[in-house]
């Protein structure tokens, strides 16, 4: 995040890419949500195209769920919600993940 602020997008880009790889390798579960919702919010995009972060997102709202982590959770639904519905994504598709993901909330 700080490489993204002084402007160097490849260097934030490189760490987010070694940060995602040493959460696979020692499988650090409680940790998933923030790392995925951090990377593709303020890192990805500047290098990928922005709908890549789609599955990401979704990674991220179902684990943060998972782990108790409901803050980074829904923080990643309304990313998801967010970017389906700037990328293009069917209306009637992004209303019915955004109902889907609100009903989980509130159970």
């Amino acid at each position: 995040i700080v490489e993204i602020a002084r402007g160097r997008i490849a260097e934030a880009f490189r760490y987010g890419m070694l940060a995602i790889k040493l959460m696979q390798r020692f499988n650090f579960k409680m940790s998933e949500a923030r790392t995925l919702l951090a990377l593709y919010s303020l890192v990805m995009h500047w290098k990928r195209p922005f709908h890549e972060g789609l599955d990401a997102f979704s990674r991220s709202y179902q684990t943060g769920i998972a782990m108790g982590d409901l803050e980074f959770g829904f923080l990643a639904a309304e990313a998801n919600i967010t970017v389906s519905f700037l990328s293009g994504q069917p209306l009637t598709q992004v209303e019915e993940d955004a109902r889907a993901m609100c009903a989980r909330m509130t159970e």
